[in-house]
């Protein structure tokens, strides 16, 4: 039978080290159709990359492994009968994020700066100059730092500054290391930390 919840719901996640069970206090950051990510807070046991955990959430107990861990935040496989109520495939959270970008076929074209405005697990949308070729369907790159991410324009908007347009992006083929960044910024927003994990 499955169970469904919605992104803040708090649980509880236990593990067990060689000669310790631990009991974790955690809140539900968000979630995809494979992983939830989980805010740990910022004291208490960690489990490690690759440990078996329950996720305990009332009455009902769901087995899962750990994806990644780090000081505050972790992903877990999304267990089957678990399901969250706004996946990060429809859910965005509004951001104030810098990043660079180009089209594709401009391959001699520096990268931009533009603003992303929200942000969720597949996707961005950014307000950055209006340009020709920034179309529907147009394929661009955009920069994080060290990340490097490839998609296409899904939507495109003028902004009310007629030099500006907001345009949706869609990532494409995200690697686990990628979507495990994005994650990591996601919780970050929701806190109220704007930049990038």
């Amino acid at each position: 039978m499955q169970a469904t919840f919605a992104a803040g719901t708090t649980l509880n996640v236990v593990f067990r080290e060689p000669s310790t069970h631990h009991k974790v206090r955690a809140t539900v950051a968000g979630a995809t159709d494979a992983a939830l990510l989980l805010d740990l807070g910022d004291t208490g046991a960690r489990p490690v990359r690759g440990a078996d955990v329950s996720l305990v959430v009332g009455s009902r107990i769901f087995e899962t492994v750990v994806n990644h861990v780090d000081e505050r935040w972790t992903t877990v496989r999304r267990p089957d009968l678990l399901v969250v109520d706004d996946q990060r495939r429809t859910m965005r959270s509004p951001t104030k994020l810098l990043v660079k970008w180009r089209l594709v076929d401009e391959p001699g074209a520096g990268m931009e700066a533009a603003y992303v405005v929200d942000l969720s697990a597949r996707g961005a949308r950014v307000l950055a100059e209006d340009r020709e070729g920034r179309v529907v369907g147009a394929e661009v790159k955009v920069d994080v730092g060290r990340h490097h991410f490839s998609g296409w324009i899904r939507r495109a908007e003028a902004h009310e500054h007629g030099q500006l347009s907001y345009y949706g992006i869609e990532f494409a083929d995200l690697s686990k290391e990628q979507q495990t960044y994005i994650f990591r910024t996601l919780g970050k927003v929701r806190i109220g930390e704007h930049d990038w994990a």
